[in-house]
């Protein structure tokens, strides 16, 4: 039966259970412990471990302290939060979505991944923080074979992810030289090939002028060459064209950059090749970071958290203001977002739908329930579920628009027909 009251007397009956919930926890209502003094803390602490008992005479009731005095608690609930969309946002989204938004008809693909995020991705999210935070600890031990994998899922994924870090800092260190090493063909042969292809519509536009033959380094002929050596052939400042024949054997500086430069792929699997100094100095002071952003367990990966979620948004939203300055950004962003309903009566788009909503929820991987693990008791974990699902459907459209900017303004500076010839390559 539901009992209403008038607001004021609501508040007095609440006062009244906080006062009850008060005393039910007290220490007095403990038997054997009338005089709990300071001294006594560790001796009982070892005694309540032993029994299974995390909570229990620890747990601080005043709302201004850790209510879990042995795992402890987040010092707000902003920390959480900012952690898990950290943790959820990231490069699941940013590679991914827009590859799947693009690829299944633009916005139409919104509609089947807001269903299945709806239908399966959210509750189990939201299962997922709930037993965490109910929980605080071990389950039921029949579930612990499902925390080891869990946990050996994180390894993997902690892995690869530091990887692509180390690779990161990499680039940005190469980028602070006043001429990009990815901008130009002049490496040969230390890592660019015979077949670096430099494609820029200025290097068209000036070479028409004189109806004359662009070479791969950018160099501009007045005369015939072997057709492997070129770009294309100009035969009027009025129209541009590039030779079909030419296209395999183009190779971006970007690419081999990429592949030569950083990774140092060798020919085949058979052969290793030799470790990387450099990315292997970048991959270990990766781990460093994780080391002392976690060395002090939830207090300092909750500030840290808020560092590594905002400053990535800040990143990105500088770059998409810079790509709106290019001719093409706005093509690209059309082409990011133009519909195509007849792709909602294939099987695939939404068995996509499905498998991005798990993906960019980061669902399934212990991370969650372990964060979780650490709120206080009462904690709205409901309504933290809606506003993190909100908030990564925003940020991987946000992270769509950003792309595809970038790859609009640079279709048009290659003058590629579209964007779909630029991901192919």
């Amino acid at each position: 039966m539901t009992i209403f009251r008038p607001k004021h007397l609501n508040k007095a009956y609440n006062r009244n259970m906080s006062q009850q919930k008060l005393e039910s926890r007290s220490l007095a209502s403990y038997p054997g412990i009338n005089n709990f003094q300071e001294n006594d803390y560790a001796a009982l602490r070892a005694k309540f471990e032993n029994q299974g008992e995390i909570q229990y005479p620890f747990e601080d009731t005043s709302g201004t302290g850790d209510e879990n005095k042995i795992r402890g608690n987040w010092t707000s609930k902003g920390d959480f939060f900012a952690l898990c969309l950290g943790f959820s946002v990231g490069l699941n989204n940013f590679w991914r979505f827009p590859y799947y938004f693009y690829t299944h008809g633009g916005t139409t693909f919104l509609l089947p991944y807001l269903i299945m995020l709806c239908l399966i991705g959210l509750p189990i999210y939201f299962m997922e923080l709930a037993i965490g935070q109910f929980a605080s600890d071990v389950i039921t031990l029949l579930f612990v074979g499902v925390g080891i994998a869990m946990f050996i899922i994180s390894v993997f994924i902690a892995i690869y992810h530091n990887v692509i870090i180390a690779w990161s800092v990499y680039y940005f260190i190469n980028s602070l030289q006043s001429d990009v090493p990815w901008k130009s063909c002049d490496h040969y042969p230390e890592w660019n090939t015979p077949n670096c292809t430099i494609v820029s519509r200025q290097l068209f536009q000036t070479c028409s002028v004189s109806n004359g033959t662009l070479l791969t380094n950018g160099t501009c002929l007045l005369h015939d060459i072997d057709h492997k050596n070129i770009i294309g052939h100009v035969a009027s400042e009025s129209n541009v064209q590039t030779l079909p024949s030419y296209a395999p054997y183009s190779v971006w500086p970007s690419s081999e950059f990429f592949h030569h430069a950083m990774l140092h792929l060798s020919g085949d699997i058979a052969s290793i090749g030799a470790i990387h100094w450099q990315l292997a100095l970048y991959s270990f002071l990766a781990w460093i970071f994780v080391f002392f952003s976690l060395f002090k367990g939830i207090k300092s990966a909750g500030k840290v958290a808020y560092v590594t979620t905002i400053l990535p948004y800040v990143i990105l939203f500088v770059f998409l203001v810079r790509a709106m300055w290019y001719e093409g950004a706005i093509n690209g962003i059309v082409e990011f977002i133009m519909p195509d309903y007849t792709k909602l009566l294939t099987l695939k788009i939404w068995g996509d739908a499905a498998l991005q909503s798990f993906y960019s929820l980061c669902c399934c991987w212990g991370a969650l329930t372990t964060l979780a693990s650490y709120n206080r008791f009462h904690t709205n974990c409901y309504k933290q579920s809606w506003m993190l699902c909100f908030s990564d459907v925003i940020s991987a459209m946000f992270f769509g628009v950003v792309v595809f900017a970038t790859m609009g303004a640079l279709a048009y500076e290659t003058n590629a027909p579209k964007i779909s010839a630029l991901v192919q390559k």
